[in-house]
């Protein structure tokens, strides 16, 4: 990703949020999300660092695109809860082997 303003809707896009969960989880006005979201104001390092704490984002991605964008524990506990009760069990099980 070449910049915050393409990383930021990058995660909005990943996590689906909307511009109105986003003003309620960083505690800025929808006004002022709006004009980020159009480039009309600056994404700051103070939103940035809301932003990420509140979404779990890496905020070296975030500030400078390195690394993930998620930490890999949240990717892991993805692909988790995307399984059956049935393979989570069988997974524990393989794990509890090894």
């Amino acid at each position: 990703m070449e910049n915050k303003f393409m990383r930021l809707q990058e995660a909005m896009r990943q996590l689906g949020i909307d511009p109105r969960q986003l003003a309620e989880q960083t505690g800025y006005n929808q006004g002022a999300i709006s004009k980020i979201l159009n480039g009309q104001r600056a994404i700051t390092h103070q939103f940035i660092t809301i932003f990420c704490y509140k979404f779990n984002i890496s905020e070296s991605w975030m500030l400078d695109g390195v690394g993930e964008m998620q930490p890999l524990r949240l990717q892991a506990r993805a692909v988790v809860d995307s399984l059956s009760d049935d393979e989570q069990q069988q997974l524990i099980q393989q794990a509890r082997k090894d």
